[in-house]
Parts: C-alpha cells; structure tokens; sequence
C-alpha cells in the first residue's frame, strides 16, 4: 500500500522511538490501515459531544458565534485541533521533573483528526509549520497529523447554537487575558492610555480558581472603565479524568487560536500578548533546565512561530508584544504610573495554584511567585501584595519547605548577579545560543540592535533584583533587633552568599554531606573490605537519584583506552570517582590515579573524588587539595 508523506514520515519516526508514540484520535476518525500495525506507547480516542457520557474533553465558547459564516470551516477546525493538542498535552505524562532531564522530557504524538476543511489542513506547508511551532513551545520530540474528510456536524455543535452577533468596530484591541499582572496591566494601560476599546480573550480551564480571578477582575474593570470591553472564555478542559501533566506548555497555542479566531471575526490582523521580556526569554540559569524544563510559552520565537502558521489564514496577521522590553518590575511600576497599584493584590501570578491552601491565592514558591515577590520589592509595593497574605508562606523570613523552592530561588537571584558581572561583549559570548532563539523574531531587530535590546534589559533587571533583596533585608534585617528571619529562610541564604556559587558547586556539597555523614557512621567499627565495597555503599546512597544517577557509566575512550567512572549524574554533567586509602595503597599511587583520571574526563563539567582515609595518610588536608582544585571542575572530599 502506498504511504502518504505524513505515514511514511512517521514510520521513520517510529524506527527510532519505538513504544514511544501518543497517537489521539478524534472527532470520531479511525486509525488508517497503514498505521495499525505502528508500535506505540498510548492511544486515546477523544471528541468533545457532550451529550457522549464517555467522552473526555469539554469544549465551550460561550457568547462566541451564532451563526457558521462568522467562523470560516478552516477556523473551526483550527479551535478544535488546538483544544486536543492540549487535552493531548495534560493527558501524556512527561516524568519526574527531579529525576528526569534533557530529551528524556520529551514526547511524541501523532493527531489523527476528521476536519471540515480537509484541503486546506492536508497542505504540507499547514502541517510543517503546525509541528514546528508546537515543538518549540513544548519542547516535544515530535508533533505529527493525519486529516480525515467529512468532520460530522453535531446537532448541537458548539459552534452553531450561540447567541452572539460580532458588531464592526474599527477601534477594538484583542488581548489575551490570563488574570496575571502583565496582562491586566496591558489592559489597564490600554483602557487608559488609549481610546480603543478592549477584546479581553481568556481560557476557561478546570481550575475554578483561575476563573473566578478573571471574572472578579473583569467585574471590577466594566465598574470603573463601563461600555469599554467585553470578555470572552473559551471553555476546554478535561472531563472523568484527571490531568496527568500539570506544565501546560501547549496552553499558549490553544489561547492564540482562540484570539486569532476573534481577531479574525472582528477582521482584525493581529491580536496582543502582553508579557515581560524576561519571563518571555526564559534564560537558562541551569544546564538541567533545557529543552522542556525551560518553559517557552510566550518566547518571541514560539510567538513568532505561530504567527507564521498562522498566516496560511491570513498572510496579514501578526501577534504584538508590546511590553517585550520590559523587566517584570517595569510591569508592576506601571500600576503606580497608571495609579492603579490597588489592581495588583487582584491578579494571580501563581502557575502552581493547585498547591496553595485555602486562605491564600498563591503557592509562594514558584517561578512566577518568586519573579513577582522580587518585583513588587524592587518597586517598594509589598504593601499591595504580601503584605495582604497572598502567599502560602513568605520565603524571605520563614522555612524554605524543599530543595526544589531552595533552588529556583537561588538560580532566580544568581542569574540576575552574572548579568551585573556582564559587559555587552561577553553577554553576547556567553548567551548566544539564547539570542540565536530570539533572531528574527524581536520586531525585526538586526543582530546589533537586538543584542543591545537584551543586554540593557537584563541589566536593568540584575539592578532590580540587587534593590529588592536590598530592601528585603532593611524590613527583616535589622542592626539592633533580633533576626526577623529563621535558619531556613531565603535572606539567611543571602547572610550566607549562596548565590555565588556555581549550582553545580551546591550539588556537589550536597553530595559531599551526605556522603561524608553516612560513611563514618556505616564503617564505625570495621573498615570496607576493599574499594568495590566502598562503591556498593556510596550506590546505595545515590541510587535514589533514579534517571539522573548512573554506578560505573559511561564508557570514555581516551587514547586507545576505555575507561569507566566509579559514579555519574547525568543531569549536571559530574562524574564521582571512589579512593580507598588503605593498608599497602601509597599516597603517590592515589595521587598519580587521581592526575590520570583528570586529564581522562577533562571534557566533563565537574569531577568529585571522594578519598576514604581512615588511616590519616594525608597527614594536611587543604595542601593535598590545593594543587587538584586549582582547577575549578575538581572537587577533592577526605573521608575519615
């Protein structure tokens, strides 16, 4: 039988990710012939009827369309395909985001979809630029189609039963509305700062929380801004089941469908996105965070990406971001310009709001909280936001609850402390692979300007980030009281400069104290028989790492010679080798095995020898270590 170029595509797919493949089947299409035989991890047949008791997704767009011609067939089936790329998202589980790292996050999904425009969908150029924008945004291996004809009509179609009729307005402004501070500033700066009236675009999702944000807030914006907007949700979320993926990295592309499905209805070329440069950017502070461990939601090039795909509508069309150039700090200074720093305690910033208890609207240990908590200090505006009990609990005086929190707090304030060290020419050096993401894709910027836009903003934001914690500690730190802060909290961290050292420098710590306290009390009346001994202990202490740990892997060839360290963990790049000091074993011969193994791994990113020296061979610690750690990627640890 022949394939057609998206089988035949898949096929090869399949060759190298065998049992690795989602494959959804929706609006009631069925598996072609050529695929049944098609080795895959999970299939899941979905639709959205819903007087269909069995079905597992619910699409609403309340006061949206009243009649088929506001809504080309194209458009149509765009809004659906968009809602099972998210349902298909929350569905398929990534893994553990402690244990797991680089493409090991990563999934693959075939979409097999009956559509209304079956032409328009089956043109490769629609499919290419379809995959290759949602593999940006999630950080997914692979997205791939197969189009049916004849999408049946539903007597009780979403799209044909409501009861809104679009009136032309030619001043209307299209934004995406998340309840965030970023988009309710746009809005607010929009609705006073201009005389356009507002189209506020939001998704309904299954977290009621969310909702009833964006509803308190619109109520209150139609009381002091009346006749000005109107607001839109559109409803799609699980049902029967719960999510089995909590990061959403799809979510942006369904919420750029619905607003261009508006813009489109309103015949309008572009719609706005308004969130700040930094958290659009992303920066990666951590080698661990790549791929889909670094959120690309609203990067300019996922933007940018869609846009493209979404001029197969409409070669027009164009997605704003205006506040691009600003730091989250500008974003919420821009409640005081607007004189509306009351608004702030009203959005919800959290990504985490499933873990926040009841008394509080934010988890307080996420990346957006902590980005907020920063900024709303930087601006001296902790009065409008903490201060009002928003947050679980507050990191900056109180118990840090996990490593996890502990960590994105550090990187958060360490990436902000090398870009004060920067100057123009070695930010450039050093965050090329993260301008290269952006080319092209800021306001048609040359390379020059762009890197001169990026530059002065992450400079300014290291500045901001330097005044919070400034005034973080002038409010709990004070020369002649009491500590107002515990052991565990995030200014005992500053107190103990932990954000100078290198993340991979803090893994390695942790590693040494766990070692160090566990191997003196193990081996307290009798010494390991020999070093393999050592090793099984020192495994059984790591082995709890899952994925990221390996014992005795990989394999190094250097020279004509193949080589294995005794451990290695793969998500920071740190191999650990194991000396055992003992009975006839010479300092010399430790000290000749420990030069070999570092010019053998030179090309890894930290190595940990841990030296068991029960005997006391090594008669000075820090002369013995000294020569060794001369280099910056060699930790030396004596264990006695």
């Amino acid at each position: 039988m022949l394939l057609t170029n998206s089988e035949r595509s898949l096929k090869e797919s399949r060759k190298m990710d065998k049992f690795k493949l989602n494959i959804f089947v929706c609006n009631g299409a069925k598996i072609p012939r050529s695929l049944k035989n098609l080795k895959y991890k999970n299939i899941a047949y979905i639709n959205y009827d819903i007087k269909d008791e069995n079905t597992l997704l619910h699409i609403g767009l309340p006061n949206f369309v009243t009649d088929v011609r506001h809504l080309s067939n194209n458009v149509k089936d765009l809004l659906e395909i968009a809602s099972f790329v998210y349902a298909a998202d929350r569905m398929t589980y990534r893994g553990d985001i402690n244990s797991v790292e680089y493409n090991k996050w990563s999934r693959s999904f075939h979409f097999i979809i009956k559509v209304r425009d079956f032409e328009f969908w089956n043109q490769s150029t629609v499919k290419i630029k379809l995959s290759k924008a949602l593999k940006f945004i999630s950080g997914d291996k692979d997205f791939s189609f197969t189009f049916e004809k004849d999408r049946p009509i539903h007597e009780n179609d979403l799209f044909d039963k409501e009861e809104f009729k679009f009136n032309p307005i030619n001043k209307i402004k299209v934004i995406l509305f998340s309840g965030g501070l970023d988009s309710l500033s746009g809005v607010l700066d929009s609705l006073i700062n201009s005389n356009n009236d507002i189209c506020l675009v939001s998704h309904k999702s299954s977290q009621p929380g969310i909702t009833h944000t964006q509803k308190e807030i619109v109520k209150r914006l139609k009381k002091d801004f009346p006749n000005r907007f109107e607001h839109y949700l559109f409803k799609c979320n699980l049902t029967r089941i719960r999510a089995a993926e909590e990061t959403q990295r799809t979510r942006s592309f369904l919420y750029s469908c619905i607003a261009f499905a508006l813009s489109t209805a309103y015949s309008k070329n572009e719609f706005y996105f308004y969130e700040n440069g930094m958290t659009s950017i992303n920066f990666l502070d951590r080698q661990d965070l790549i791929n889909s461990r670094a959120s690309r939601t609203t990067h300019p090039q996922s933007l940018g990406l869609i846009s493209d795909f979404l001029k197969e509508f409409n070669p027009k069309f164009n997605i704003c971001q205006p506040y691009f150039d600003k730091t989250k700090t500008d974003v919420v200074e821009m409640f005081k310009i607007l004189n509306k720093e009351d608004y702030i305690s009203s959005a919800v910033s959290c990504s985490r709001t499933f873990l926040k208890d009841e008394n509080h609207s934010h988890c307080g240990g996420c990346s957006q909280c902590i980005e907020r908590i920063f900024a709303v200090y930087s601006n001296s505006m902790e009065k409008y936001d903490g201060e009002l009990g928003l947050y679980n609990f507050n990191f900056i005086k109180d118990d840090i609850p996990d490593e996890v929190i502990k960590n994105q707090i550090i990187d958060y304030v360490r990436l902000a402390l090398e870009f004060s060290k920067m100057n123009i020419d070695n930010f450039y050096s050093k965050k090329l692979e993260d301008l290269e993401l952006l080319s092209g894709y800021v306001n048609d910027s040359n390379e020059d300007d762009l890197v001169n836009i990026i530059f002065e903003l992450v400079k300014r934001h290291s500045n901001q980030i330097e005044t919070a914690i400034d005034k973080m500690r002038m409010k709990y730190d004070k020369p002649f009281k009491e500590n107002a802060y515990t052991e565990k909290s995030f200014l005992n961290l500053v107190k103990d400069k932990s954000y100078f050292k290198e993340p991979i420098v803090r893994f390695v710590e942790k590693i040494i104290q766990k070692i160090n306290t566990s191997i003196p009390i193990a081996y307290k009346n009798r010494k390991p028989f020999n070093e393999n001994e050592l090793n099984d202990f020192i495994n059984a202490l790591l082995v709890h790492e899952k994925e990221n740990y390996e014992r005795e892997y990989p394999v190094i060839k250097f020279s004509n010679v193949k080589t294995i360290p005794d451990h290695s963990f793969n998500c920071t790049d740190l191999l650990l080798e194991s000396k055992y000091l003992r009975d006839k074993i010479s300092l010399s011969s430790i000290t000749d095995e420990i030069a070999s193994d570092i010019i053998k791994y030179k090309n890894y990113n930290h190595l940990l020898f841990n030296i068991y020296d029960p005997e006391r061979k090594i008669t000075n610690d820090n002369v013995f270590k000294k020569d060794y750690e001369i280099n910056k990627k060699c930790t030396i640890n004596i264990i006695r």
